[in-house]
């Protein structure tokens, strides 16, 4: 009887402490690690142009991927393997292709 009185009187106060606490973290925790991280919000593809430098179309996810790497031109792909390529989170094998394809078509191989 004992443990059902004290469940009924402490499981308010509970919730109550969680709201209290997520509160004063929105209020002060959350915003300071919003100016402590600078890339917070950058790293959308939203923004990511559709197409960058000389390099073929991609798809946003890739292009973002090549813009973070520094990566903007033919020339700068054919000095990475394709290995550290796919190793870029957004980069993956269509985009390999569609590389492999244009590379080609500059007489422009990977790095192996």
């Amino acid at each position: 009887m004992g443990t059902l009185i004290a469940v009924c009187f402490l499981a308010p106060a509970a919730i109550l402490l969680t709201s209290w606490v997520r509160r004063w973290w929105h209020r002060h925790l959350r915003a300071e690690s919003d100016r402590a991280w600078p890339y917070r919000g950058r790293m959308s593809t939203r923004d990511a142009p559709a197409q960058i430098g000389d390099l073929p179309p991609l798809g946003r996810s890739a292009t973002s991927a090549f813009l973070a790497a520094g990566i903007t031109t033919l020339a700068q792909v054919s000095t990475h393997s394709r290995r550290d390529l796919l190793s870029l989170h957004g980069v993956g094998p269509k985009a390999i292709k569609i590389l492999t394809e244009a590379l080609s078509d500059r007489g422009l191989t990977f790095t192996e």
